[in-house]
């Protein structure tokens, strides 16, 4: 027992010295006069003068550069930039105001999270903006978010501004992506489950999967051609491949000439038709490297669905008798209502034109690498997506 409080009192006396030694430490440091404003005052009237972006984080450093029209990620081949990120972190940096110094020694920058990025381990990120010039225009490293115990709605974070050695806590907020993959407008596409009418995934070796829906209203896809003695073993799989194109969004990305030049298994891939109720047809083409999907995709007007469209119409028209045995304001009345129909078809066609000229515009020149995840939604066969049916199994 006596030796058990022997310990206790040489681990706080333990303690207790090296936390003397901690405050000593703190209090050797030279004293810092309180700063009032914002961080950089003249970076808000010069922000429509910030033509490129510096981050350096614990990966590859990387670019964001203005064009005439948009953000884009120079190391992605100029993919686009997310505009609303570029935007928070802009009007953050300029609206950093200071609250309080705290330590200029670098033993001590760990702590905050504001050690130089190139350190082992380091979680910070150093961030350069310039004009077109390459003049810099402000630099930071950002550090260690902390909530304020006062107001916790008013975000604090610490940082060392430019080559300054201190470091402080201001208040303001912005993006903290430590990627380029993090900075990049990362949807690709999305047609909602109700406006899909059926998707088709077919493998290289020819073998296909076909889910389907009747009515737009329909709230479950229907798998097709089950053989005999089968049944749907989970109905929420179906459901995966039936909206494999609601909320796309990309793992990473490159420009399609890049693409074009790449070596990919042979012997893996999958095509992709997607299928719309108001007659669009998505295409798409995955091949693999490895563990990981790259897609390219097409848009085109589904001409079927639109013939399709026009014979019901039709035949709806033709079975009304064209205002047989009906009064003379009857049968005006029919014909503008046909009249209409017309329109509305033309529209419709219209806005799909539209729609896959602006699809394509936005594909045509990228290749897509999925999440693994979302791959695995389509790279499926039927046995995998069936059972024995329960009756065969009883009489097995």
């Amino acid at each position: 027992m006596r030796g058990f409080r022997w310990i206790l009192v040489l681990i706080v006396l333990v303690v207790a010295t090296v936390g003397a030694v901690y405050l000593s430490d703190r209090a050797s440091e030279e004293p810092v006069a309180a700063k009032d404003g914002t961080v950089f005052p003249d970076l808000l009237d010069r922000i429509n003068d910030v033509a490129r972006i510096r981050i350096d984080g614990a990966g590859e450093p990387f670019r964001i550069a203005r064009t005439d029209d948009a953000w884009v990620v120079e190391e992605k081949d100029g993919y686009p930039a997310s505009r609303d990120r570029v935007h928070r972190l802009l009007l953050g940096g300029a609206s950093f105001e200071y609250l309080e110094p705290k330590t200029s020694r670098p033993d001590y920058y760990p702590e905050l999270g504001v050690e130089d990025p190139e350190e082992e381990g380091a979680d910070s990120l150093r961030i350069r903006l310039e004009d077109a010039s390459g003049e810099e225009l402000a630099r930071w490293v950002l550090g260690n978010r902390r909530s304020s115990g006062a107001n916790r709605d008013r975000p604090e974070v610490y940082v060392r501004i430019a080559d300054d050695p201190q470091v402080w806590l201001v208040e303001g907020s912005v993006p903290t992506g430590r990627s380029a993959v993090d900075w990049m407008e990362r949807d690709i596409a999305s047609i909602s489950v109700e406006r899909t009418r059926k998707v088709m995934v077919e493998h290289d070796d020819g073998d296909v999967i076909e889910v389907s829906k009747d009515e737009r209203a329909d709230s479950e896809f229907t798998l097709q051609d089950i053989p005999e003695g089968r049944e749907v073993d989970a109905a929420y799989r179906i459901g995966d491949i039936g909206g494999f194109i609601q909320d796309l969004r990309l793992d990473d990305v490159m420009a399609r000439q890049k693409y074009d030049e790449q070596e990919f298994d042979s012997d893996n891939g999958l095509s992709l038709s997607v299928e719309t109720f108001d007659g669009l047809r998505v295409l798409a083409d995955i091949k693999r490297q490895g563990p990981d999907g790259w897609l390219v995709l097409r848009a085109e007007v589904d001409e079927e669905a639109f013939a399709e469209s026009e014979a019901q119409a039709q035949a709806a028209a033709d079975d009304s008798g064209e205002g047989e045995g009906k009064s003379e304001g009857e049968s005006e009345s029919t014909a503008e209502e046909s009249d209409a129909d017309a329109a509305q078809e033309t529209l419709d066609r219209e806005a799909i034109v539209a729609e896959v000229e602006s699809l394509n515009e936005r594909w045509s020149s990228w290749a897509y690498r999925l999440p693994n995840y979302k791959l695995s939604y389509i790279d499926v066969r039927m046995e995998g997506l069936t059972r024995i049916a329960e009756a065969e199994a009883e009489e097995g």
